[in-house]
């Protein structure tokens, strides 16, 4: 579990809300008509491997449906 914040543009805060399964950046948000959130795609930050001297990034092929 990831912790995740929503931030409020009119009062600059930030508050917690619930937990992402995986760490994303780079990803697309889209809010859906019922209010829920699909988070798609992205980049789950740096991985290293043993045949690369510096860390790349690893892409994401999944979804989440945020409530």
């Amino acid at each position: 579990m990831v912790a995740a914040e929503l931030f409020d543009p009119a009062t600059s805060i930030s508050t917690a809300a619930a937990s992402l399964e995986a760490g994303r950046a780079e990803h697309v948000a889209t809010m859906l008509s019922d209010g829920q959130v699909l988070i798609t795609g992205g980049i789950n930050g740096y991985q290293e491997v043993c045949c690369r001297p510096k860390p790349f990034a690893v892409t994401l092929a999944s979804s989440e449906l945020y409530k």
